[in-house]
């Protein structure tokens, strides 16, 4: 079952299921090359430094900071009717940074680079998920 995303991929591997479902139990694993140490976070099979197969999962906390972020008012026509939405780039304590929609934002004092932030699931039609950012 490809649980992950908006959209279905054709290209879908079963390591990101294992993803999807260590996401819906709460865990945010990211991979550790063992050749040389670079970490990934969506996770990867392969690394994008030494180009290594030899990755490690490993669990990170759920909590960051906001490193920046724009408002999307023209989107592609797939997330029309989300508009206007954030989408941020967040940083984890270890240095890894992401990007993903900041939902929950109540006024514009929420989007102050350097706040903290974190990673929530959100549950999708289709038995489907994501990851979005939320104001910690």
């Amino acid at each position: 079952m490809k649980k992950f995303g908006y959209v279905s991929v054709e290209h879908y591997v079963p390591f990101m299921q294992e993803f999807a479902e260590e996401l819906e139990k709460g865990n945010i694993i990211a991979t550790k090359c063992k050749t040389c140490g670079t970490e990934y976070f969506p996770p990867r099979e392969e690394c994008g430094n030494c180009y290594s197969t030899d990755m490690e999962k490993i669990k990170i906390e759920p909590e960051g900071t906001l490193v920046t972020y724009t408002i999307i008012h023209v989107p592609p026509e797939s997330h029309a009717n989300m508009a206007p939405y954030i989408v941020a780039v967040g940083e984890f304590n270890n240095g890894l940074r992401t990007m993903a929609h900041l939902v929950g934002v109540t006024s514009m004092d929420d989007l102050k680079v350097g706040r903290k932030i974190k990673i929530v699931v959100q549950k999708l039609e289709n038995d489907r998920i994501v990851y979005k950012f939320v104001p910690a």
